[in-house]
């Protein structure tokens, strides 16, 4: 069991053993994006050599890891988990003798616990309130941000009347303040996007443009759309009134709250309406039953945009849910994955963000970022991408602690 994308990865890969430390995996064409799927932890096989992939979920190896990495395990209970450093580790001795891993109840949990420094530091999703964040830094914790692969956006049903006029997608996306979204809603704990690519990475491109409702009603009108008595607008017996759809945490409401607000100073209206998750994604946003909907995407260890906006993947079996087709924008996303020359393949994608920002399949808003939260004394923290929980300790074995001030 696990993440049908990997599973899918894999399938396509002809695998054989060429030595002792050498495996030669082989697809028929070009995939760049390979080597980001193929970071997954190696395996013992004196220990799960003899396990079907059904035991696997069950197997004693669960509780009790055995690894490559720069700590090995120790004990584990229902709340803690201890590990040793691993004198033997293949990128050097760690400067850490010992790691105790605390599992707490829930997000308001681990913050009470970091701030009464019943644990060292830990990581937070967004957003922290100001006062939050200030409790952090005066008891004693650096901060640090850890941006995340995953992004929220406003998916489009391009099958809907409205959203078949470019036009009204460049308006929505023009009058949208992400800035304002940043900083009021997500507490300043985000990076405002258009396009469904990282900014700060090698695929990122430059920030979106800032809003402009004048320009976005401009935009409406010299497209044949005008106001009706109550101010929304109308062209041809088509409104601009939909409903918004997203899930029911605060967080999303208030998003969803702020964007509908935004819209209706150019004359669209925005009906919010908020479901569990479960029903979201089962009964409207999977099987394309929206006008639009306000959710995330998280790509992956990849920032590949393929599975999420190619127009091969449209329909139920697919993720492309806004129902998206380019022919322009197909053919970069394919010449992109088959590019293992990343400044080429990050040519590419900036020339897939010209199409995507032009034709706007969907309001992309921005990228959220953890909050890391460490003592002082710890030095040799250095954060890339967090696309896995576990992406979070990347380069531990080169933390220490500052033990002179003490």
């Amino acid at each position: 069991k696990g993440d049908p994308s990997t599973a899918e990865v894999w399938r396509r890969a002809r695998i054989q053993k060429l030595g002792i430390y050498t495996v030669l995996f082989q697809f028929d064409s070009p995939y760049a994006p390979f080597l980001a799927y193929s970071s997954a932890g190696i395996l013992p096989v004196h220990l799960l050599g003899k396990d079907s992939p059904e035991q696997l979920v069950d197997d004693t190896l669960n509780r009790q890891p055995v690894g490559t990495g720069p700590f090995v395990f120790r004990t584990l209970t229902g709340s803690i988990a201890t590990v040793d450093r691993y004198a033997g580790y293949h990128l050097g001795v760690p400067y850490l003798e010992h790691l105790t891993l605390r599992f707490e109840p829930d997000n308001q949990a681990l913050l009470s616990a970091i701030r009464t420094h019943n644990v060292d530091g830990g990581m937070l999703p967004p957003p922290l309130a100001s006062s939050e964040l200030d409790a952090l830094r005066s008891s004693g914790h650096t901060l640090i941000s850890a941006e995340r692969s995953a992004y929220s956006l406003v998916y489009l049903n391009l099958n809907s009347a409205q959203f078949q006029d470019q036009a009204v997608r460049q308006a929505l996306s023009l009058a949208t303040d992400r800035a304002r979204l940043v900083q009021q809603v997500m507490d300043g704990q985000a990076t405002a996007a258009d396009v469904p690519l990282p900014p700060g990475t090698w695929s990122g491109t430059e920030a979106p443009p800032p809003a402009d409702p004048t320009a976005a009603r401009a935009l409406l009108q010299k497209a044949g759309w005008i106001p009706d008595v109550d101010g929304t607008m109308r062209r041809r017996g088509i409104s601009l009134s939909f409903t918004l759809q997203t899930t029911n945490d605060s967080q999303r409401q208030a998003l969803a709250g702020e964007l509908a607000r935004e819209w209706a100073q150019i004359g669209v209206k925005a009906n919010v309406q908020t479901l569990d998750e479960a029903a979201l994604l089962g009964d409207v946003l999977l099987p394309h039953k929206y006008e639009a909907v306000l959710f995330g995407w998280d790509p992956g260890p990849d920032p590949d945009p393929f599975p999420a906006w190619h127009g091969s993947q449209r329909g139920e079996q697919g993720r492309n849910l806004s129902g998206y087709a380019s022919d322009r924008s197909d053919q970069l996303l394919e010449t992109a994955r088959q590019s293992s020359d990343l400044p080429a393949r990050a040519q590419t994608y900036g020339e897939f963000a010209q199409v995507f920002r032009q034709d706007v399949p969907a309001i992309v808003l921005f990228f959220p970022r953890y909050v890391y939260a460490l003592p002082q004394r710890l030095d040799g923290v250095r954060l890339g991408l967090i696309s896995s929980p576990s992406d979070r300790f990347s380069g531990i074995e080169g933390w220490s602690l500052d033990t002179r001030r003490y």
